[in-house]
């Protein structure tokens, strides 16, 4: 992991899920050039995902993917899809 990371700085992030469900971290990258970001995680309060501050008022859900552009305080949401676990192929 990069370590002089700056707060807002864009990154990229890998990881697999634990036995608890939560996601670790194996991999942050910097990504000073995204276009569009991304966030997977469940939303338990309307308009928030797990603390990430949503432009659109999304209702509670176990888990969401949101994509959409970061403007510095919010991600301004322009695609959801619940229910984004992709299965292994074959």
């Amino acid at each position: 992991m990069p370590q002089d990371l700056r707060l807002g700085e864009s990154v990229r992030v890998s990881g697999l899920r634990n036995a608890q469900g939560t996601v670790v971290a194996s991999r942050i990258d910097r990504a000073p050039s995204l276009a569009q970001v991304s966030a997977i995680g469940a939303i338990v309060r309307t308009g928030e995902l797990q603390g990430l501050s949503l432009s659109k008022p999304l209702l509670p859900s176990a888990e969401v993917l949101v994509r959409g552009s970061w403007n510095g305080r919010q991600l301004t949401v322009a695609e959801t899809r619940t229910d984004p676990g992709l299965p292994f192929a074959g």
